[in-house]
């Protein structure tokens, strides 16, 4: 054989060699892009479980739930999965029912403050009544007063014009 032919099934085997080579280095990157994506795609599910897990619901829902309470309606419904009690949802939905609470005792103090301030009021017209009546008896009583006084002095002068006289009957009697 010659050298030509020699090199030429030395090269041919090279070749055959590196299109072997290529085309396991082909299915290798293939594989690993195809389990990349499985695991980017895991991760993204992943990912997605945890922030449903956190929120308790669909992103969109927990948006409009936390829209809703924003505008100061309290009467959303907010639906909780079963034992949940440390998602987002389910403390948005204690938060709720606190404030209800709130309001709840806050119109009670109102009405109640209401109540009050009407007793107060009627007590204090009831007052103001009972003392222009009482200003009305003390002046009566001032003017009864009056004339008792006016009376006793008159009294006492004729008293004492009766003593004067008896003086002088007596001194005239003597």
């Amino acid at each position: 054989m010659s050298f030509f032919i020699l090199l030429d099934n030395r090269t041919q085997t090279a070749i055959d060699q590196a299109e072997q080579r290529a085309s396991q280095i082909s299915y290798f990157m293939f594989a690993l892009l195809a389990a990349g994506l499985i695991f980017i795609v895991g991760l993204l599910i992943l990912a997605y479980r945890i922030i449903f897990r956190c929120l308790g619901c669909e992103p969109q829902r927990a948006s409009h739930i936390i829209q809703t309470l924003a505008r100061g309606d309290l009467t959303v419904q907010i639906d909780l999965e079963k034992n949940d009690n440390v998602s987002l949802l389910y403390h948005t939905k204690m938060m709720v029912a606190r404030l209800a609470d709130v309001i709840a005792n806050v119109s009670q103090a109102a009405s109640l403050l209401m109540s009050a301030s009407t007793e107060i009021l009627a007590a204090s017209q009831s007052l103001s009544q009972s003392a222009s009546e009482q200003a009305v008896s003390v002046e009566q009583t001032s003017a009864v007063v009056e004339e008792i006084s006016s009376s006793i002095a008159l009294a006492s002068e004729n008293a004492l014009a009766t003593d004067e006289i008896a003086s002088q009957s007596s001194v005239s009697a003597i």
